[in-house]
């Protein structure tokens, strides 16, 4: 919480912070946020701009571009069908 409440007074203008989260199953995975503060002109924040990773998926992601890689995407397909 102190953290947080540093970021919007000036102290700091993003973070990194590392946690669990559930998922739709029910069951736990780590997790990384990192957020970074924009500020106005009057050096007030504007915005809290931020991307959440999960790490459960991180295996079945192409690390070049983000997205599920083939192996994986059809596999999903199948299941669909």
């Amino acid at each position: 919480m102190q953290k947080r409440e540093a970021a919007c007074p000036g102290k700091v203008s993003g973070r990194t912070q590392e946690y669990r989260a559930r998922n739709r199953a029910g069951k736990y995975v780590a997790c990384t946020c990192r957020s970074h503060v924009l500020r106005g002109k009057n050096g007030e924040p504007d915005l809290l701009a931020g991307v959440l990773v999960n790490h459960g998926t991180a295996d079945q992601m192409d690390p070049a571009t983000g997205i599920p890689r083939n192996e994986d995407l059809e596999e999903r397909v199948r299941g669909i069908r």
